[in-house]
């Protein structure tokens, strides 16, 4: 006759139970229970979650199979592309991919107790019990498995564009004309102030004043400390200034009383292009930084910070 066994996973007593008609043995494996019976119902009580249905008869092949289907525990639907790994004990005895309707098969050499484990992208890695196989039996296992969280490493993404690197060094190379600070420069005049980098410029004068003091702002009143008085000595004298390629508008208190200029430091200073006329300014650039102060024509200087850089 046929003799069916149901397998059972209770979380919370892990205890293998095998009974039949003549004896009964108990033991604790790992991680699932076993109930052997002559006549057994597909139902279980809602503290099980994994359930393993075997039917052993003759089989149709020469020698012993291990075959069966992996199914979602809880909406019983067949799963494709699940990772079966056949086991004798610890050892690995073969994996194979479940095909489209969750079905799997290994031929197995000899008799004796395997195990199966599954494992599926998005679902708990789950271990039933040694089955025992007889000689020339096929064994047909159901194995329901779980969801579960994916638990991923902590990802750390750092960026940098390198857009104001490629564009420095592209002038300094192609046009040449003007001066420019590379980070090694500006390291060398470690500067505090993001004007300090003017110090010993040739054909630059470079002068502090005293700023008109305004109300005491959350991050302190910089207005009334020094602001740098910067004029080339080439062409009109005046200057225009870009942060990153963002051109800078003048408001009271000059390019200096712009935010984006006020409350830029020394440290946050990479790189400086300093072009002191007109003649040296790239014409791609002259259009963009609006070098224009009435009749002047002004020298541009584009400050790259670590932000651009």
């Amino acid at each position: 006759g046929r003799l069916h066994i149901s397998l059972a996973h209770r979380p919370r007593h892990r205890n293998l139970q095998e009974t039949t008609s003549r004896n009964t043995r108990s033991a604790r494996p790992e991680g699932v229970g076993v109930s052997l019976c002559k006549r057994c119902h597909r139902g279980t009580s809602a503290a099980f979650f994994t359930l393993l249905t075997v039917a052993m008869q003759p089989s149709p092949i020469q020698g012993q199979a291990l075959q069966g289907r992996v199914v979602d525990d809880s909406t019983e639907v067949a799963l494709p592309d699940v990772t079966v790994t056949l086991l004798h004990g610890q050892v690995v005895l073969g994996r194979m991919i479940t095909d489209s309707v969750g079905s799997f098969f290994f031929a197995l050499s000899d008799s004796g107790a395997y195990g199966l484990r599954a494992q599926r992208l998005g679902y708990e890695t789950a271990r039933g019990d040694a089955v025992r196989v007889p000689g020339t039996d096929t064994v047909t296992v159901e194995f329901r498995i779980r969801m579960g969280a994916i638990l991923l490493e902590p990802l750390v993404v750092t960026a940098q564009s390198g857009y104001g690197a490629r564009m420095f060094n592209l002038r300094m190379q192609d046009w040449g004309r003007g001066v420019f600070m590379t980070p090694e420069m500006v390291d060398s005049i470690n500067p505090r102030h993001s004007a300090d980098v003017f110090r010993g410029q040739e054909q630059t004068w470079l002068a502090w004043e005293m700023g008109e003091c305004g109300p005491v702002r959350s991050m302190g009143d910089r207005r009334c400390a020094p602001v740098p008085n910067i004029r080339s000595f080439l062409g009109s004298g005046c200057l225009t200034y870009m942060v990153n390629m963002l051109p800078i508008r003048p408001r009271e208190g000059g390019f200096w009383g712009n935010s984006a200029m006020e409350f830029m430091t020394g440290e946050d200073v990479v790189a400086v292009e300093y072009y002191r006329y007109i003649g040296e300014i790239p014409p791609d650039l002259r259009a963009r930084a609006d070098v224009g102060a009435g009749d002047q024509m002004c020298g541009l200087v584009i400050f790259w910070t670590k932000e651009g850089w």
